[in-house]
């Protein structure tokens, strides 16, 4: 489903490309067209009670968990987000703090913690063999 919605949005860059908003970017138009807090992004779809899950994103603040929290808040799914910042950064997902459907929470997977979620995306790994040779244990 991700690689379908990065698809469209290449689509959609390609048709568009005479917008100079969208010339140098891979930024779909409807993220350029939001008014919001970060103009990089739209406002989540209203989904009923019933279709809405609660998604927990572990290293959703990184450079890959940070696009599929964009992706599962433009679809309307309450989205929390565990990372403990060793490579994730606050900035990657400012752009929803304040959001009702978001919630990030600065926590060492390696730690306990009870949530209540629907489905879990475990991204919390850094992705550069630096970074994940330097501490082997807690990834």
């Amino acid at each position: 489903e991700l690689r379908h919605y990065i698809a469209k949005a290449m689509a959609r860059h390609d048709a568009q490309a005479s917008d100079e908003r969208l010339r140098d970017s891979w930024i779909d138009p409807r993220i350029v067209a939001f008014a919001g807090a970060d103009a990089r992004h739209p406002r989540p779809a209203d989904l009923p009670d019933r279709l809405q899950k609660r998604i927990l994103v572990t290293g959703g603040a990184g450079f890959v968990g940070s696009h599929l929290v964009d992706l599962l808040m433009l679809k309307g799914h309450e989205v929390i987000v565990l990372d403990n910042m060793f490579t994730g950064r606050k900035r990657n997902v400012q752009h929803w703090m304040g959001d009702h459907n978001f919630q990030l929470i600065v926590h060492d997977i390696v730690e306990a913690i009870a949530l209540e979620v629907d489905e879990i995306y475990h991204l919390a790994c850094p992705a550069s063999p630096p970074h994940y040779q330097y501490n082997p244990v807690k990834t």
